[in-house]
């Protein structure tokens, strides 16, 4: 996969898990937008853009790049209430052409194993060693992951 500019909401330790993913996908991490400044990220190299509510501004200044964004927001409920709100920036910033793909990154690690007749939806996560098998459908914001002993 040629690299592709990727911009994640969240700064917490699972985005830390969706960099390493995103990074042996191809993505280059252009920072991350975040309510906090995440030291965690700032240690792995990562600027910290902006807060959450500030997304369209961010977009707006790659927009040369083009970038896709992926929530990396851990806590299922807080995720699925900033993806709302997320989202309704991320539409306005299609519409003027600044992303592309619903302007949501796929993200799956190199070491995944996908089958050719599954289908995975712009905003999924498949982690390290995970399988998707046959026919399955991975849907938004759907992270599959290994199991950790």
């Amino acid at each position: 996969m040629s690299e592709r500019s990727l911009i994640l909401i969240g700064g917490g330790g699972h985005a830390k898990v969706v960099a390493d993913c995103a990074e042996s996908s191809g993505y280059t991490i252009s920072g991350f937008v975040d309510d906090g400044e995440s030291p965690m990220l700032a240690a792995m190299g990562f600027t910290h853009l902006g807060k959450i509510r500030d997304l369209a501004k961010v977009l707006e200044s790659f927009k040369r790049e083009r970038p896709v964004i992926f929530h990396a927001i851990g806590n299922n409920r807080v995720r699925r209430q900033l993806t709302e709100s997320c989202m309704r920036q991320v539409r306005l910033a299609v519409e003027v052409g600044n992303l592309d793909c619903k302007g949501l990154a796929i993200i799956v690690h190199q070491s995944a194993v996908i089958s050719p007749s599954a289908m995975i939806d712009c905003g999924a996560l498949v982690g390290p060693s995970a399988v998707v098998n046959a026919s399955a459908q991975v849907s938004e914001g759907v992270k599959i992951g290994r199991a950790h002993v």
